[in-house]
């Protein structure tokens, strides 16, 4: 069950009736496929029919962002958390690309800012990854960030002026906006090693 903001488009915005199929998720990496059996603009009941347990980002990108931290305290302790969350997280983003280019469920209204984390995350890798790695790795990985940064941009601008604003509780979440641009130039410092206009465009 579930009401207020959501309810409400998804009886008046999305037009879903009795009977319909929707996909809902809880925040916590977990997707289900409910059937509706009762809505109104004030509450909408579901059963669900099947549930699903995606993959999230927040293991990998701990063990990245602690492999950050101990960076000078102890570089071995690093190393070993860069490897591990490096690995977990390109497997992440290859599952999470590949469930959305071979997808029958997912629909514009579906995408949020936090979308960006999984495969946009890559940009991370680098700040660890230039000590603790050939450059050539954290070049790929900064690419793939950065590649993905932009194309996830447009969609979700135009997710936000041609559709339903966000629900209430995910707008917190479009401050994620400001995460790839700050943690790019970060990146891209440490890679070329000083200020060029690049990095003058990030900042």
């Amino acid at each position: 069950t579930f009401s207020g903001d959501e309810a409400r488009h998804c009886s008046q915005v999305l037009r879903k009736s009795v009977g319909d199929h929707i996909i809902v998720f809880d925040g916590a990496g977990t997707e289900a496929t409910a059937e509706i059996t009762a809505i109104s603009s004030k509450r909408v009941d579901l059963k669900i029919l099947e549930r699903r347990q995606t993959p999230a980002p927040a293991v990998s990108i701990s063990l990245i962002l602690l492999s950050i931290a101990t960076l000078h305290l102890a570089p071995q302790f690093s190393f070993w958390l860069w490897s591990i969350g490096t690995v977990l997280h390109l497997m992440l983003t290859l599952y999470v690309l590949s469930s959305w280019m071979h997808h029958d469920r997912y629909e514009i209204q579906h995408l949020n800012p936090a979308w960006f984390i999984p495969v946009v995350g890559n940009i991370l890798v680098t700040i660890a990854g230039v000590h603790h790695a050939p450059a050539e790795i954290s070049w790929f990985f900064f690419s793939a960030g950065l590649f993905f940064w932009p194309v996830l941009t447009a969609i979700l601008f135009y997710r936000l002026i041609f559709h339903a604003s966000l629900p209430g509780r995910l707008l917190p979440t479009l401050f994620i906006f400001i995460a790839p641009p700050a943690v790019g130039f970060i990146s891209y410092l440490n890679l070329v090693g000083g200020v060029d206009a690049f990095a003058m465009v990030l900042y």
